[in-house]
């Protein structure tokens, strides 16, 4: 299990979007209020569980998204 945390941050298509990050993320450092999501079985409920409240929650692209998933399909 790992924790999940929810911060707000910018797309890249430049739209303002709450990002899913796993405990240890960089992105997480620089946030000054991460919302805690809890220890989660897998980043899919971390995902089901934010969207209940944020309808706009993505994966975080630099620790929640797989490399060899992104490689696949790029």
């Amino acid at each position: 299990m790992c924790k999940y945390y929810v911060i707000a941050g910018i797309a890249d298509n430049g739209i303002q979007t709450r990002f899913i990050h796993v405990d240890g993320c960089d992105k997480l450092k620089s946030s000054a209020m991460p919302m805690s999501l809890g220890e989660l079985h897998s980043k899919l409920h971390a995902l089901e569980l934010a969207r209940c409240t944020f309808h706009d929650a993505k994966l975080c692209p630099h620790c929640c998204i797989d490399n060899q998933f992104q490689n696949a399909h790029n």
